[in-house]
């Protein structure tokens, strides 16, 4: 187990871990905090989201990169949001903060070996 990692352990606070997802198993990330203290986890590797548009060169690169608008990020800085916008879509429909983040916790699957899991509808990860 791991030691409890801050401020993601405080009392109060919905700390969320990192799931692999990408050979089509769902097991924890390597990277990713785990233990007692973590409330949750959702898609955390290889998630897509938005980066600028443009090209990008060091002076050591033989080509420019071009950059797309889109990139792959990993971390549980992206497995986090995920877990938030199930909360607050509670809230839009009329729950409190605190029950929201209780009903989105509750209704989590349990993977074995790793705790409760959070994947989002299909399309929102790709």
């Amino acid at each position: 187990m791991q030691e409890p990692f801050w401020p993601a352990a405080f009392k109060g606070v919905v700390a969320v871990g990192a799931l692999d997802t990408t050979s089509g198993q769902q097991r924890r990330a390597s990277f990713s905090n785990y233990g007692h203290w973590v409330d949750i986890y959702a898609p955390g590797t290889r998630v897509r989201s938005t980066y600028l548009r443009g090209k990008w060169k060091l002076p050591t690169d033989p080509a420019p990169w071009h950059l797309g608008g889109w990139a792959h990020w990993s971390g549980t800085s992206f497995a986090a949001p995920q877990v938030a916008a199930e909360i607050a879509k509670a809230v839009q429909h009329g729950l409190r903060p605190r029950q929201a983040a209780h009903a989105v916790l509750g209704s989590a699957d349990w993977l074995p070996g790793v705790g409760p899991v959070h994947i989002p509808h299909p399309g929102v990860i790709d």
